[in-house]
């Protein structure tokens, strides 16, 4: 154990995170993170403060709910500044212990800081850094930096937080010390998502009662294979004339996609919600918008490579609607296999298709599941996540 830098109170937590994309930027790993933090701000003897990049385009009085250390963007002194705003929230904060996000990125950072100030060093892993996707390229592990950096964080780190058993086999095989190794899942706004007042915007994007709508929800990158549901779709279409996709986030080359298919009276491109960058007007998660177009759909599909995680699943469940993944996804952890949640076999179009239109076909079956879908996940609150975290922190503090 390292020596400490001052006398604490054994039954306080006072954590630094560490991180460099935050909230209101958008993603899975900075939405964690800032539910974390609040949540976590909310707990009896416990304060956070969340160290993070300059994102100059955030202003400086966004109203998080906790303490924010922002560096000034400088140039060539931004990664300098950005050390610094850290020592100023270890130093203010009083912090006991450092959380690092991603393990090439806030997790490396926080072990070398917390080796300076003489703190515990927690790491999580959110997926990209330890995950390999040859044909794609996908992964840090193809980047000779990042593989360092990876392996000096699983080295020094006193834990490493994985969100999956998928991904704690991730780590253990890049040769994590397994005993420093806890699978702790990311939360979700169960209550808050609950407490979304009910919008029916199926009339918004031209959605009958009787269509069986899928939704997707993210940003179109190539380890998410959105041409792998286009190409089952289109496989459909004869077949199932009422089936409707509506795909949430950026539009980027999607309506590419769906012409080169031609899936425009089947797919539904919605853009960003919330439409700009997190929100940056201080609208907090969930977004009513986003909870409600969820419960527009009947099933949520991700055909992704790999997914160590995806909280997007996680949202879904919460409210109500059961999912369809792949197989390399780790929120299958806490999915029911053939009740909230199924799994796609075998990875083709024609394989995808099938199961569409079968799930299709059992439109009205899965209707009528949707609280027992939902209550499927309350234990994954964030408050119930924030206790666990709180308890394994103050292992290290003993």
């Amino acid at each position: 154990m390292r020596a400490r830098w001052f006398e604490f109170d054994m039954d306080a937590m006072r954590l630094g995170i560490v991180t460099e994309n935050h909230f209101p930027r958008l993603g899975g790993m900075e939405l964690a993170t800032y539910a974390l933090a609040a949540t976590l701000s909310r707990l009896p003897d416990t304060s956070v403060g969340v160290a993070c990049a300059a994102m100059p385009e955030v202003p400086r009085d966004f109203p998080y709910p906790y303490s924010v250390y922002r560096p000034r963007s400088f140039f060539y002194l931004t990664p300098y500044l950005y050390r610094q705003s850290i020592s100023t929230m270890i130093r203010r904060e009083g912090s006991l212990v450092l959380l690092g996000q991603i393990l090439h990125g806030g997790g490396y950072t926080a072990v070398k800081m917390a080796e300076r100030f003489h703190l515990p060093a927690v790491a999580a892993s959110h997926g990209s850094d330890v995950q390999r996707v040859p044909e794609i390229g996908h992964g840090a592990g193809f980047q000779p930096e990042m593989t360092r950096r990876v392996a000096y964080t699983l080295a020094g780190a006193d834990r490493i937080l994985a969100v999956s058993r998928m991904n704690r086999d991730m780590i253990l095989e890049l040769g994590a010390d397994p005993a420093k190794v806890e699978i702790l899942p990311n939360g979700c706004l169960y209550q808050e998502i609950g407490a979304v007042p009910e919008e029916d915007l199926r009339g918004r994007y031209g959605l009958g009662p009787e269509d069986f709508v899928v939704i997707t929800v993210g940003r179109n990158r190539a380890v998410k294979r959105m041409a792998l549901l286009f190409k089952a779709l289109a496989l459909v279409r004869a077949d199932a004339p009422h089936l409707r996709c509506l795909c949430v986030g950026p539009r980027e080359d999607l309506a590419a996609l769906v012409e080169n298919y031609g899936l425009e009276q089947m797919v539904i491109l919605t853009g960003r919600v919330p439409d700009r960058v997190g929100g940056v007007s201080g609208q907090a998660p969930p977004f009513p918008e986003l909870v409600n177009l969820y419960r527009a759909a009947d099933l949520y599909v991700s055909v992704s490579h790999v997914e160590a995680f995806n909280m997007s699943a996680l949202d879904a469940l919460a409210a109500g609607v059961p999912i369809l993944v792949s197989g390399q996804q780790g929120v299958r952890d806490v999915m029911v296999e053939g009740q909230t949640g199924f799994t796609l076999a075998e990875e083709t179009p024609e394989a995808l298709a099938s199961m569409l239109l079968d799930l299709s076909r059992r439109r009205e079956e899965l209707r009528s599941r949707r609280e027992t879908i939902r209550q499927s996940v309350a234990h994954l609150s964030w408050d119930h996540v924030a206790r666990q975290l709180r308890d394994l922190l103050l292992t290290l503090l003993a």
